[in-house]
């Protein structure tokens, strides 16, 4: 005899939470896929991600990353104007915010090999002053007393 599903207790109900499970899971993974990004949104977190990586110092440090962050931001708004590219906009300003987090990094990566470098030149210096030897102590001052000199111009009287 050939046994099913059906005529097994419980197993109907387990097959169907577990159907139901996997179809919410497709769902659930296919609205994030597809979800759209608010294009206001995502200007103002490449033009943020911009400003911090300027104020880091990233057209010193990073010129290439923050230059192509600053041309994909450009770009990005040139699609939110454009009807056929504007589903291309926040994309463009994703992109804009990673080059421009890439250059932060990098920006603060050459800030901080920098500070090493002179951490380490300092604690050369410091070295070096103590292999030299130090100069010969000179000998100490006299000491001074705390009784007051006589004054050789007083005269003292005598009483007869």
């Amino acid at each position: 005899m050939n046994l099913s599903f059906a005529h097994l207790p419980g197993r109907p109900n387990a097959l169907r939470a577990a159907v139901a499970a996997i179809l919410l899971c497709i769902t659930f993974a296919a609205q994030t896929a597809f979800a759209q990004v608010d294009p206001l949104q995502a200007f103002q977190a490449a033009q943020q991600a911009v400003a911090r990586a300027t104020d880091a110092d990233a057209d010193q440090y990073s010129p290439d990353w923050i230059g192509k962050a600053r041309d994909s931001l450009s770009q990005a708004q040139a699609a939110a104007g454009d009807k056929k590219l504007y589903r291309q906009a926040p994309q463009l300003a994703q992109r804009a915010q990673a080059e421009a987090e890439l250059a932060l990094v990098q920006s603060q990566a050459a800030v901080a090999k920098a500070r090493l470098l002179q951490t380490q030149g300092d604690a050369q210096a410091l070295q070096r002053q103590l292999d030299t030897p130090l100069p010969p102590l000179s000998p100490p001052p006299a000491p001074v007393s705390s009784a007051a000199p006589a004054d050789a111009g007083s005269t003292t009287e005598v009483s007869p």
